[in-house]
C-alpha cells in the first residue's frame, strides 16, 4: 500500500503540470498528409497514439503507465520489447516522464512505438552552409568567397512540452541581400504535435506590421523519428534526414 501510495503520490506531481485539454494543434487526415484544424483534447480523431506518464515498475522488457489526463485507474503495462528490437524506442523513460506510445493493431498489449515526448523538451541545433547567388567566370574562387562559403550558420527550434516551438537562427538577416552567397531558407515552426507516433511541425506566420497579433498556421511539415538520444535527434523529412544536436547554452 504504501508502495502504490508514493507511486500515486509522485505521478499527480507530474500530472498536475498537464491540462487536461492538449495545448497541441489537432492533425486531420487527408491525401495531401495533415490539415490544422482547431485545438482539441489529446486523443483526436484519427489519431492512435496512447498519451501517457511513465510509472514505477517499467524495465526493459515493459512499460507502466498512467493514461493522460489521468482518471483515477490503475496504472496499465505494455511489451515494450518488440519496439527496442525495431529501433523504435525513442528515448529512455523515466518516472513522470511523458510519453506517447502506438500500440500493435493485432495485439494491444505491444507497442509498436515509444516516444518518451519529455525528452523532446528544449534546444535543437544544426549548422548550415550557404552556396553561392551566382557564379561568374570560370576558375578557382577568390579566398575570400570560399571563406565566405564556409561560414557556417545555426539553426533550430526550441520546443516545449506545451507543444509550443520558437525557430532560432533561421531569419534572413539585413545584409544577407548584399552578400554573394545565400543561406537555406529555414520554416518559423510555431507548434509541434504528435499523430500516430510521427512528429508534425507547424509553420506559422505573424502578420506584418503588428505585435501581438495572432499566428497563422500557413503549412506542416511531418517527420518520422529515426533516432532520438540524449543529446542527438535524427528526424525523416519528405526530402531527407536532419540530425540536430542538444544545446545547452
Amino acid at each position: 500500500m504504501l508502495v502504490l501510495f508514493a507511486l500515486l503520490s509522485a505521478t499527480f506531481l507530474s500530472v498536475g503540470c498537464v491540462d487536461s485539454k492538449s495545448s497541441l494543434i489537432n492533425y486531420n487526415s487527408s491525401a495531401d498528409g495533415y490539415v490544422p484544424a482547431t485545438e482539441v483534447p489529446m486523443g483526436a480523431p484519427g489519431d492512435s497514439t496512447i498519451y501517457a506518464l511513465a510509472a514505477a515498475g517499467s524495465n526493459d522488457s515493459i512499460l507502466v503507465y498512467l493514461r493522460v489526463p489521468y482518471s483515477g485507474a490503475d496504472p496499465d503495462t505494455v511489451d515494450v520489447l518488440n519496439a527496442l528490437q525495431n529501433r523504435q524506442m525513442f528515448g529512455r523513460p523515466e518516472v513522470g516522464d511523458n510519453v506517447a506510445i502506438v500500440l500493435n493493431d493485432s495485439d494491444k498489449t505491444i507497442a509498436e512505438r515509444v516516444i518518451v515526448t519529455e525528452k523532446l523538451a528544449g534546444q535543437w541545433c544544426y549548422e548550415v552552409t550557404p552556396r553561392l547567388r551566382r557564379r561568374l567566370g570560370e576558375g578557382p574562387l577568390p579566398a575570400r568567397l570560399q571563406q565566405m562559403l564556409e561560414e557556417k550558420r545555426e539553426y533550430g527550434m526550441v520546443m516545449k512540452l506545451s507543444g509550443d516551438v520558437r525557430s532560432l537562427g533561421a531569419h534572413a538577416r539585413p545584409s544577407d541581400d548584399q552578400l554573394p552567397v545565400v543561406y537555406p531558407k529555414a520554416k518559423n515552426y510555431g507548434r509541434w504535435a504528435i499523430f500516430n507516433g510521427r512528429l508534425v511541425l507547424s509553420e506559422v506566420k505573424l502578420p506584418e506590421g503588428t505585435e501581438k497579433a495572432e499566428v497563422t498556421v500557413v503549412g506542416t511539415d511531418t517527420a518520422d523519428f529515426v533516432s532520438m538520444r540524449r543529446d542527438t535527434l535524427i528526424l525523416r523529412f519528405s526530402d531527407g534526414e536532419r540530425k540536430y544536436y542538444r544545446k545547452t547554452e
